[in-house]
């Protein structure tokens, strides 16, 4: 499922998956005012772009200034899960990355992901060194284990800034029942442009 196909920003975003409901919010700890927005930023002459955080946009949700529509100092973003059948849960299977429109990542950069909500670790995630290169500049952490990282009614795990600006590019999720066997990802969800062959090419391969 591909998100990203017009630019703009929104204080929520909500989408009806297979089998649950997703809501995105960003969040600014440096911003003046309660209004923070999670933004879909369009690709350009450097690659795609992906999800960040907008601290204002103008009357059509338009970033402003618009450099700054990624994921930089004190933002962060937090993905909820909600409308689960009973007995269900969502299995988080891959998170992907990219920096397309701040020189791409470099080893040593960093990106905390944090599920303390559902009893899990906040790790400091190095995508270069410690994960999967999808295609040059576009990285994923992957879950290996399906009895791991399961969301259920209300749950929620946060991105945020660490020491690089990011993008999330995507995700890979299932809804599935309790206990948990090995899910397929029957959600990938793609949040930036240009993205959609490797998709396609990802979905043939499990």
């Amino acid at each position: 499922m591909e998100l990203g196909e017009t630019e703009g920003g929104a204080l929520e975003l909500v989408y009806e998956m297979d089998g649950y409901t997703l809501t995105i919010t960003g969040f600014d700890d440096l911003d003046d005012d309660d209004d923070v927005y999670a933004y879909l930023d369009a690709p350009n002459n450097t690659g795609p772009g992906g999800l960040g955080v907008c601290a204002d946009v103008d009357d059509a949700m338009q970033c402003v200034p618009s450099s700054n529509d990624n994921v930089t100092e004190a933002e962060y973003l937090v993905f909820t899960f909600s409308g689960l059948d009973e007995g269900t849960k969502v299995g988080l299977q891959q998170l992907w990355f990219n920096n397309y429109h701040d020189g791409n990542l470099g080893v040593g950069d960093l990106i905390n992901v944090d599920f303390s909500d559902i009893g899990g670790p906040s790790v400091d995630f190095e995508p270069v060194t410690d994960g999967m290169e999808l295609d040059p500049g576009n990285w994923a952490w992957v879950n290996d284990d399906p009895s791991m990282f399961l969301f259920g009614e209300g749950d929620s795990f946060t991105i945020s800034y660490v020491n690089q600006t990011f993008y999330v590019s995507g995700f890979a999720a299932s809804s599935l029942d309790v206990p948990a066997e090995v899910p397929e990802p029957s959600n990938l969800v793609l949040l930036a442009l240009g993205l959609v062959g490797l998709a396609a090419t990802r979905r043939r391969r499990q």
